[in-house]
């Protein structure tokens, strides 16, 4: 039964599950052996922990929990093997180090792996390294499109104090740049003068901004903090697509 589950299961997570704690469509904290009183888009159902047993009270609980018709997300500090099944992800707690998310997916058998993620840059961060959703505080309007089908992109973005998470989206390979909660604004500069114009997005909107040449990199100027993070996409130019694609093509 645990292959049709999974399956079903990929299908209803969203890539962006708005924390507890966000002002707009939060998901619901359910503690363990707990029913919600509140209508929620999902579930957070805490767990039995390492060392605990697992109850045929815990299999009733949760099959109770995903009659509702929403997504169900458990959470604990190691996921309980016979839980799984009865599962549409699971998110550790404490939130692993992005290193480990590769032996947590194995752990999962194929069950997807939600991670917490404080802010829109490190949610950037987490979806490259592996994680299938993250759990933000009141993610921006859209965060959730911008995000799908993320993969880890070899050339990091930088600025002033350092790196930047990039990532390269797989539908249309646009680039994407996680801007950190408490980030000032200013120039962000990525590899190479191929890149075309680029959209930030975060609590304040959405805003275009046009290329700039910094040397033989692309540099694109954040006018504005952006307090609780953001993202900035990339687009790859149809030229630039075209030129990959027929690189591609070449090889053996």
């Amino acid at each position: 039964m645990l292959g049709p589950l999974v399956l079903a299961a990929a299908a209803a997570l969203p890539v962006v599950i708005p924390a507890p704690e966000s002002r707009e469509h939060p998901w619901v904290v359910a503690p363990r052996l707990e029913m919600p009183a509140e209508a929620s888009p999902g579930f957070l159902a805490e767990l039995p922990g390492p060392g605990e047993t697992v109850t045929e009270a815990d299999l009733a609980w949760l099959v109770e929990l995903a009659a509702v018709g929403v997504p169900v997300v458990g959470t604990s500090a190691a996921p309980p093997a016979e839980l799984l099944p009865y599962l549409d992800g699971f998110l550790p707690d404490p939130a692993p180090d992005l290193d480990g998310l590769e032996y947590l997916r194995q752990a999962l058998i194929g069950v997807p792996l939600v991670v917490r993620a404080p802010d829109p840059g490190a949610a950037v961060a987490a979806l490259a390294a592996g994680a299938a959703a993250v759990v933000v505080p009141d993610p921006p309007q859209g965060l959730a499109d911008v995000l799908a089908g993320l993969l880890p992109e070899r050339d990091a973005a930088g600025w002033q104090d350092g790196l930047l998470p990039t990532a390269m989206r797989e539908a249309d390979l646009a680039t994407v740049v996680g801007l950190p909660a408490g980030f000032p604004g200013g120039l962000v500069v990525l590899p190479g003068t191929w890149h075309g114009e680029s959209e930030v997005i975060s609590a304040q909107g959405r805003e275009t901004l046009a290329p700039g040449r910094v040397g033989g990199n692309t540099g694109y100027v954040i006018p504005e903090s952006v307090p609780a993070g953001g993202v900035l996409v990339v687009s790859r130019p149809v030229t630039a697509l075209r030129e990959l694609v027929g690189v591609a093509g070449e090889r053996p």
